[in-house]
C-alpha cells in the first residue's frame, strides 16, 4: 500500500478500526400521530440496530482509560434551539427506546431526532419529522 504509505501493522490498525467503527442503523414512528392533542404525550418509538460487531470498549489509543461506547438520543427544535426529550443509553445488539414530551400549542411542529455518540466522531445521525398538533377546543 504505497499509496496510504503504512505498514501491515498500520494497515492491521486501521482496519481493526474500521471493523469496529460504530454503524447503526435507526428507524423510528410516532407511536400516537393520529391523535395528538396540545398539551398530551407526544411517544417517538425509536429502534437501533447495530450493524458490525460491539467493541468492548472504544477504540482511541490517545485515550487515558478504557472507555465504553455511550450515545444520545436526543429530539430538539433547532428553531428554538430547545431540548424535549433526552435519554443516553448504551447500544447492544438492538435496542427500542420510547422518548416522550409534551405536545405544543396546535399547528404543524418542525422536529429533528439526533442519535450522538459520545466517543466516535462522524457517526451521529439526524432525522428530521412533523407532527400536526390540534388544540383540544377544535376537538368537539
Amino acid at each position: 500500500m504505497e499509496l496510504l504509505q503504512l505498514n501491515t501493522l498500520q494497515l492491521s490498525d486501521v482496519a481493526y478500526f474500521c471493523n469496529r467503527y460504530p454503524n447503526i442503523d435507526v428507524s423510528y414512528e410516532i407511536l400516537n400521530n393520529d391523535n395528538l392533542i396540545s398539551n398530551s404525550t407526544v411517544n417517538i418509538k425509536v429502534k437501533l440496530e447495530r450493524v458490525n460487531e460491539r467493541s468492548e470498549s472504544v477504540i482511541a489509543s490517545l485515550f487515558p482509560q478504557k472507555r465504553e461506547e455511550g450515545w444520545w438520543l436526543v429530539i430538539g427544535d433547532s428553531t428554538t434551539n430547545t431540548l424535549l426529550s433526552i435519554k443516553r443509553l448504551t447500544i447492544q445488539e438492538r435496542n427500542e427506546i420510547v422518548l416522550d414530551f409534551m405536545a405544543p400549542t396546535g399547528g404543524k411542529h418542525d422536529y429533528i431526532l439526533y442519535l450522538m455518540s459520545d466517543c466516535y466522531m462522524g457517526c451521529d445521525h439526524e432525522y428530521k419529522f412533523s407532527i400536526n398538533i390540534q388544540n383540544p377546543i377544535n376537538m368537539t
